[in-house]
């Protein structure tokens, strides 16, 4: 038997909601800190028996690998960093 997780709040593949986000896109190439940063729904089925706890992973694809790129002045984030 496979896991399931399933969410109401995401969508594999689609961006995160901004009530889940800690920042959103501020429309200049920067991050405000005016997401939500509340964790979302999540729910799971399947597990192995003898299962004891979890560990959830959402990989956020949008966060410069270079942190020190973001909210700097004359510095724009290109939309695939």
């Amino acid at each position: 038997m496979a896991i399931t997780v399933e969410s109401e709040s995401i969508t594999h593949g689609e961006r995160v909601p901004d009530a889940h986000a800690f920042g959103v896109p501020d429309g200049e190439g920067g991050a405000a800190p005016e997401g939500g940063n509340r964790s979302p729904h999540l729910r799971w089925s399947g597990a192995p028996e003898g299962t004891a706890s979890y560990a959830i992973l959402i990989v956020d694809p949008d966060v410069p690998a270079d942190a020190s790129d973001a909210n700097q002045p004359g510095k724009t984030i290109p939309e695939g960093a």
